[in-house]
């Protein structure tokens, strides 16, 4: 068998290499060659074949019988990518079969048969899968009552190399009936059952419920799924009820919901109410709605309820809303509640509202209210080219303060490229807490890559004098690698006619990642909060080179709060079969990236593939530390890859000193070490070996080494 194949193979070299000089251009394997089809496929010069199949390859026959029988054979063979297989390239045979025979007008036996396998070009298989099936369709009644029943029966096979052959089988039943006029019904019954104990068992169940009612379709779902897969049960139970009704010209609709899962010890529970009804008799479009939504996960509930009353009228000559809105929301053992009234008119693109809210929170003490009023009005145009907007925001918490808030907008757009926002706010928290926030925005487009912001911001309180920033900034951006993209930032503070010290923003960016390129900012301002900083920022970073070849990198760091600037050199470069990166810093961030460490740090990381599929990733830092909390060697050692099947899967990972991930709070173990290991054993089986060991913090008092490890083999039956 084994100088068969060789010889089979040199074959097809030897066809692969004819193939090439004859077609010139074309090389083999390339998208769209068929060489192994074109020598494995049989070619016949008397004809007989190809009358009934032109290309063997690829056929469909259908052939129809008067006696009720029907044949059906499709075939297809094609090239697919196969990473595990000679060259590449694998066999994919597509085939198919059916039969259906008619016994009478109304009852139909069919039987099917697919199958999908990939082979490399030595006929090894690679995996396949198979259905093969029987289904009896008898129909009844006649009208309304007209329906139909259908069994059928699957047994589906997957199969590879690695985990053998897997047999399910499918057994079912569809029922589709009419049960009068207006009235439907669906209903399909399911069991899914592993031919190997234990893998897999599920049965599931759906009826479907149609009727007409006054306001159209009324539909009611029910569905069930118990599914027990490896040891682990889950169950899955939804129902749905919608049923429209026609009222005074309008449709009112109820609504229910559930959706229940359980696995194991977990349990989530929604459930959703809706229930809308149209009030035309007390005013056309008036309505009501009620909604309850529920969330029960693992006995802890969330609840919303709302009840809405919603009643349109005109103001004004204007289309106009009133709501009453009543909501509760139960969150645990909390109860809230929140009643809103709130009017609203339409003018043109805009609406006024006019709202009043009143909510009781619970407290230990007994019951906390908050009240507050809402008045806004529509955007006013003035001209062309200005809108106006204002509005009173007033919040009580009963018997203990009140703060009314009170704001102005103003947009303008003179011109096309300029936009112009102003605001005026005035928050009163009670005597002595007054403050009034003026802000006026700018933006002007110079032209598609420039652009001009400015802003004037002035904050305002009884016991001071007014506070102010000025902003102004130019900003050009980089469309490609040859641009220069600039940013200049200017900013002020300072009372009213006085001007503190002024804080400027420069930023520089040109040239290529890839190439060279050359990135800087200085800036003496915080660009978020528009707060000056009591030292500058500074940062220069130069880059030379392809990382992916050979790359360069310069960079210095100076921030508010650092005793030293940060000086950084970085080499990249493929060599060795892989990635190398050298890097070193002087005064680096320390590693929960908060701290500077005063010291030279000198790190070193290599990744490559060792062999096959495994990769190895190394990683080493030396500081200077002297601090004998904190190590100067740190070392990072990762092993990841491989196959159960072919001498096991392996992930490996041993992290010491910087490199070991850091808690928030409490001290990090000195070095971590992980080791997994599976491999399989013998055909159905599998053991996998796990050890984790843990070295306490440095300088840790009556703290020993941590060591888990484990020994686990599984097998199928």
């Amino acid at each position: 068998m084994t100088h068969a194949r060789a010889l089979l193979l040199s074959l097809l070299l030897v066809g692969g290499l004819s193939a090439c000089f004859a077609e010139g251009e074309q090389q083999a394997g390339e998208p769209g060659d068929n060489f192994f089809l074109e020598h494995i496929a049989p070619a016949s010069s008397e004809g007989q074949i190809l009358n009934l199949m032109p290309n063997p390859n690829e056929y469909q026959i259908d052939l129809r019988l008067p006696s009720g029988l029907g044949l059906q054979r499709q075939f297809q063979r094609t090239e697919v990518e196969a990473a595990d297989a000679s060259f590449g390239v694998g066999i994919q045979e597509s085939s198919g079969t059916t039969a259906t025979l008619s016994l009478k007008s109304r009852t139909t036996l069919e039987f099917t048969r697919r199958e999908t396998s990939v082979q490399d070009i030595l006929s090894q298989m690679m995996r396949r899968a198979e259905s093969t099936g029987m289904a009896l369709t008898q129909g009844f009644g006649e009208g309304s009552s007209e329906g139909s029943l259908a069994l059928h029966r699957t047994l589906n096979v997957e199969e590879t190399p690695a985990q053998g052959e897997l047999q399910t089988l499918v057994e079912g039943l569809d029922l589709s009936s009419g049960l009068g006029y207006g009235l439907k019904l669906q209903a399909s019954a399911e069991r899914k059952q592993s031919q190997e104990s234990g893998r897999l068992s599920e049965s599931s169940y759906k009826g479907d419920l149609t009727t007409a009612l006054s306001g159209g379709d009324a539909t009611a779902h029910y569905e069930f799924l118990r599914r027990l897969e490896e040891g682990v049960g889950t169950d899955h139970l939804r129902m749905d009820i919608v049923a429209p009704f026609a009222v005074d010209g309008a449709t009112a609709l109820a609504e229910h919901h559930v959706i229940d899962d359980r696995s194991g010890s977990s349990s989530k529970k929604q459930r959703k109410t809706n229930f809308s009804l149209p009030l035309n008799f007390v005013r056309e479009g008036a309505l009501a709605s009620y909604s309850e939504e529920l969330k029960l996960t693992n006995g802890v509930r969330k609840q919303n309820n709302v009840l809405t009353l919603a009643t349109p009228m005109t103001l004004l000559g204007h289309a106009s809303q009133l709501e009453r809105i009543t909501t509760e929301t139960i969150n645990g053992d909390s109860v809230q509640s929140q009643r809103l009234l709130r009017l609203t008119t339409q003018f043109g693109d805009s609406q006024g509202v006019l709202e009043r809210s009143e909510t009781l929170i619970p407290r230990d003490d007994g019951v906390e209210r908050h009240r507050s009023t809402l008045v806004e009005s529509p955007r006013i145009e003035l001209g062309n080219t200005m809108t106006l907007g204002v509005g009173h925001l007033q919040q009580d918490v009963v018997g203990v303060e009140t703060t009314r808030t009170s704001h102005v907008d103003l947009t303008a757009k003179p011109i096309e490229p300029l936009d112009i926002s102003a605001n005026y706010k005035l928050t009163d928290s009670g005597p002595g807490a007054e403050t009034k926030d003026r802000q006026v925005q700018t933006a002007l487009a110079l032209s598609d890559t420039m652009s001009l912001q400015g802003s004037i911001s002035e904050v305002e309180t009884q016991d001071g004098p007014a506070a102010i920033v000025r902003h102004l900034e130019v900003q050009r951006t980089k469309h490609s690698d040859e641009d220069l993209g600039v940013r200049v930032g200017y900013t002020t503070w300072g009372a009213q006619e006085e001007e503190g010290e002024p804080a400027v923003l420069a930023q520089l960016s040109v040239g290529s990642d890839t190439k060279v390129s050359v990135n800087a900012l200085y800036t003496d301002y915080n660009e978020k909060k528009l707060e000056p900083l009591e030292e500058p920022t500074t940062s220069v970073e130069l880059r030379a080179g392809d990382p992916a070849k050979l790359g360069m990198r310069a960079a210095y760091t100076d921030q508010e709060g650092r005793p030293e600037p940060e000086r950084a050199l970085g080499l990249a470069l493929r060599t060795l079969g892989g990635a190398l990166r050298l890097d070193y810093v002087h005064n680096p961030l320390g590693p929960r990236g908060r701290e500077v460490m005063l010291t030279d740090l000198y790190e070193l990381g290599f990744q490559r593939k060792i062999f096959g599929s495994i990769g190895m990733e190394l990683g080493y830092k030396f500081s200077g530390a002297t601090d004998e909390t904190d190590a100067q060697n740190h070392f990072k050692v990762q092993l990841d890859g491989g196959q159960t099947d072919r001498g096991g899967q392996i992930a490996l990972s041993y992290l010491s000193g910087h490199f070991v991930p850091y808690p928030k709070r409490a001290e990090p173990p000195a070095s971590l070490l992980d080791l997994t290991y599976k491999k399989q054993w013998l055909d159905s089986g599998f053991i996998t070996v796990t050890v984790r060991r843990e070295e306490p913090p440095r300088l840790s008092v009556n703290m020993d080494d941590t060591l888990e490890a484990q020994l686990k083999y599984q097998m199928e039956f």
